[in-house]
């Protein structure tokens, strides 16, 4: 057994080798780093999204206090072919990374179709997309508004926009608009940012006022989940009994990541990473030597 990791194994599970510890160390490296990559090209294509809304929107003469998208029908319906196209690209984006590139060819369908149930409110992947790109537009067309109100040309609403869709309410711009005292028909200006549950109709929770960072921070969830996912098919294929869960940062998570480590989670439990959202913890899986597994229960302390 390596020095470095210390196992309570159940019988009939055979020890990992150093090698196993390095492969499954760098599995969540690479993954981090195929977040980090896919967070990158999201951030790009808002920022094209968000040009394409903004010289669209300016082709028409609107006063920035009447401006919202819904104030022109032909604007509008231009809008919504642009939010067609960019939940078409981005779930093709997010689907092509989430499968990693040596793992395509043996369940890239099968991590396709369970990735695609991936969502939030009970809801699935495409449902999720929507809905945040829903809040996304919001803040687009706030923004359009307040460069408008700043006197702004669509050259310099543009170069600007790139610079500030995650902190967009906190803008001089658009603090200058929430604040001058006149009536905007643009939702975000007159709710400073505030978003509402699409069920309760209350002011959400748990999610960013801004919608670019809900859609970077859901893609690189669910290409986080699936890269975890894959593994544990391979895993699955391989005869592996189980696997052990350890800490990747020192980023204090005792109610969470801490509950998770040092015991023995048979393969029946499934995959339990990543536990949260930007969560570094990898696992290491190890192969039972005749296919049974006696007193796991015993090194589990929330199996009964």
């Amino acid at each position: 057994m390596p020095q470095d990791i210390t196992l309570k194994l159940p019988s009939g599970i055979n020890a990992p080798t150093q090698d196993d510890i390095a492969a499954a160390k760098e599995y969540v490296l690479e993954r981090s780093r195929a977040e980090i990559a896919l967070a990158s090209a999201v951030d790009d294509m808002l920022k094209e999204y968000a040009e394409r809304m903004i010289r669209v929107c300016y082709k028409y003469n609107i006063a920035p206090q009447n401006f919202s998208f819904g104030a022109n029908d032909n604007m509008r319906q231009e809008i919504y072919a642009i939010l067609d196209d960019l939940l078409e690209e981005l779930l093709s984006l997010i689907e092509e990374d989430s499968v990693p590139q040596n793992r395509k060819n043996k369940h890239y369908g099968a991590i396709i179709s369970w990735l695609a149930t991936l969502g939030t409110h009970n809801k699935d992947l495409k449902w999720t997309t929507q809905y945040y790109i829903s809040r996304f537009s919001k803040d687009v067309e706030a923004l359009i508004a307040a460069m408008k109100y700043a006197g702004y040309d669509v050259n310099k609403a543009i170069n600007r926009s790139k610079s500030i869709l995650h902190t967009l309410y906190t803008s001089p711009e658009v603090l200058a608009a929430m604040k001058s005292g006149k009536m905007f028909n643009a939702e975000g200006i007159i709710s400073g940012g505030t978003k509402y549950d699409p069920f309760t109709h209350k002011p959400s929770v748990g999610l960013s006022k801004y919608g670019a960072t809900n859609l970077v921070t859901m893609a690189r969830s669910t290409l986080a989940k699936a890269w975890m996912e894959s593994e544990f098919m391979e895993a699955e294929d391989e005869g592996m009994g189980g696997y052990y869960v350890f800490r990747g940062s020192s980023y204090p998570c005792s109610h969470i990541c801490d509950l998770e480590c040092g015991w023995f989670h048979p393969m029946s439990m499934g995959m339990v990473c990543p536990l949260h959202s930007s969560c570094q913890c990898w696992v290491l899986y190890v192969k039972s030597d005749n296919g049974e597994i006696t007193n796991y229960r015993n090194l589990n302390p929330y199996m009964l």
